[in-house]
Formats: structure tokens, C-alpha cells, sequence
């Protein structure tokens, strides 16, 4: 792998950031010298990407192969298990209030669709009346829900109530999983024009052996997307930074060091480390690497502005 040069880690003065480091793999110690280099950058998200697509692709190709798993199971009788081809919107979406109506502990949501402004509307006071009712929330969208104001109002809102919003820009699969015991996906075998899945039929899942699987899918497209607002990121769209301090972290996450940054902006690294003390305190972060995610999100929320007001909430569309 790349190294980049001259990127030595001070393992006495950056311990805390170099063991975040270590776990994204982003460092490596030299066997000879026992000090520790920063990995080209560049080099280890093009491998990270490649990792996380394998795994995706590996993801969907199990779904794929759902319905002949579908067809080897035993019959189930009486309602109990099993599996309910929903024909139409309409019908998807009385599974899904019923479902959501009798939740007791969580409700795991994927959208990789664009979702109206009308639909997050109606989504909102449904989705914190949930969480105050004590169900976690926790949802994935697309990376460029970021960029949509109304989308941004919804997240700031349930966020603040105490859900998870995470993004990804990588391929993930639809579903809603509700208390690990009801699961509504996309039909594979209803395909509108594009060959997507079409948006007007789903599945309803209550096998516990194919929800235990869905659970697992659902847990890798968690774990690969990127958290938006939830815990300390609540507050980020209403941080308001300096313009100096702006432009310091602006040279952060363009990997600069202090010493660059205060030479680039004729400041003394004193000054910067200073401002930086205060970033730290402000966003509720410790370190460097943790502290520019926070300021990348906090930017984004930002660009994405006060949404204006909208039209009256129609009736939810629980599964649009």
C-alpha cells in the first residue's frame, strides 16, 4: 500500500487519534523504525469501496436468490410465519400501519428512493410520536438526501427526538424491519419498466429463519452508510463557527497539519491549536478525525438551508 511521505504520527501527542486511525486502517508502523505512517489516503478509500461494493454485491446476490430460498421452506398454516405477496400500494401500506401500530422496541427503515416532499411531511409527527412511545428509529437514506431541504427537516426533527439517520452513496436494498419479526421488501419478481422493483407491490415477511437473514443485510447497509444527525450532531445545522475557524477546518479536512494550517492562513500554531481546543468543546468531539466528520455534516446541513413551508400533510403513504 501507498505511503504518504513525510506523514509521521507523534504516538505520544496523537495517541487517542492514532488508535481511530489504526481501526480505519489508515496507518501503518513501520516494522523497522517502529514509528507510524499515514497510507495515501486516496489509495485506502479506493480499497475501502471496493470492499464495501464486494459486499453489497455479495448482499443483493443473496437477495436474489430469496425466492428459490422461499420455495424450499416448508408450507406454513394457520397465518404463522411465512410470507404475503402485497399486490398494490394501497395494500402495502394497511401492512405497514399495522405493523407500525403494534411495534414495542424498534423500526429499521432503508430508502434508496427519492421520497416527496408531501410523504416526509405526513412522516414526521408519525415518527416522533413513535420514538416518545419508546421505539427506536433508525433509517438509511441515499447520500444525496443531504442536499434536500425537506429531507433536512424531517432528519433535524426525528434526530432530536432520539432516532439514527444515516446516508450511503453505495447500492442498498429496500425494506422496513419492524421488532425482528416483521420485515416488508421490495418484490424482485414485479419489475416496473426500468427493471427496478416496482414501488406499487412489496413483501410481507414474518419467517422467522428469512428475517433473521433480512436483519443481517439490514445490519451490513448500516454499518457501511455514514451517521447524518443523531447523538452530538443534533445541534450541527443551529453551530455557528468563526470565519477563521472555518478556514482552519477547511485545511483540517483537506488533511493538512497545524503547522500547515497556520502557515497557509499566517497564523502561529499556537493560535490554531487554540481554535482548535474550542471546535473541540463546541462540536463535542476529541479528536481530529471525529471532529472533521462533525464539521463536514455540520457544513452540509448548512448549504441545505430552512426548507420553505409546504403544502398541508395529506395522508401518510407509510411505504412510499
Amino acid at each position: 500500500m501507498e505511503r504518504e511521505p513525510n506523514a509521521l504520527i507523534d504516538e505520544v501527542e496523537h495517541g487517542a487519534e492514532l488508535s481511530e486511525l489504526r481501526a480505519l486502517g489508515l496507518v501503518v508502523r513501520d516494522p523497522y523504525e517502529g514509528k507510524w505512517f499515514l497510507h495515501d489516503p486516496q489509495h485506502v478509500w479506493r480499497e475501502q469501496v471496493a470492499r464495501g461494493l464486494d459486499e453489497i454485491t455479495a448482499a443483493v446476490e443473496r437477495i436474489e436468490q430469496l425466492p428459490r430460498l422461499l420455495a424450499m421452506l416448508p408450507r406454513q398454516h394457520g397465518g404463522q410465519g411465512g410470507i404475503r405477496i402485497l399486490n398494490d400500494k394501497d395494500e402495502a401500506n394497511q401492512a405497514m400501519l399495522r405493523a407500525e401500530a403494534a411495534a414495542t422496541k424498534y423500526i429499521w427503515t432503508a430508502q434508496p428512493i427519492d421520497r416527496p416532499v408531501k410523504t416526509m411531511q405526513a412522516r414526521t409527527p408519525k415518527d416522533v410520536a413513535n420514538i416518545k412511545r419508546g421505539i427506536a428509529l433508525r433509517t438509511i437514506y441515499k447520500e444525496s438526501a443531504r442536499t434536500r431541504p425537506h429531507q433536512a427537516e424531517w432528519a433535524a426533527a426525528v434526530a432530536e427526538a432520539g432516532a439514527e439517520v444515516r446516508t450511503t452513496s453505495k447500492p442498498f436494498l429496500r425494506m422496513v424491519i419492524i421488532d425482528g419479526s416483521t420485515v416488508l421488501v421490495s418484490n424482485y419478481l414485479d419489475l416496473a419498466a426500468n427493471g427496478e422493483p416496482s414501488r406499487n407491490a412489496a413483501v410481507l415477511v414474518t419467517h422467522p429463519e428469512v428475517i433473521a437473514f433480512l436483519v443481517e443485510v439490514y445490519g451490513m447497509q448500516w454499518r457501511d452508510a455514514d451517521p447524518w444527525l443523531s447523538g452530538h450532531d443534533i445541534r450541527l445545522p443551529k453551530t455557528v463557527i468563526s470565519q477563521r475557524q472555518r478556514e482552519i477546518m477547511i485545511g483540517l479536512t483537506a488533511g493538512k497539519t497545524q503547522t500547515g494550517i497556520g502557515r497557509d492562513l499566517g497564523l502561529s500554531e499556537r493560535t490554531v491549536r487554540a481554535e482548535l481546543r474550542a471546535l473541540f468543546e463546541l462540536y463535542g468531539v476529541q479528536s481530529e478525525f471525529a471532529l472533521g466528520r462533525a464539521f463536514e455534516r455540520s457544513e452540509t446541513a448548512r448549504r441545505a438551508g430552512t426548507p420553505s413551508d409546504g403544502e398541508a400533510s395529506p395522508s401518510p403513504q407509510e411505504y412510499d
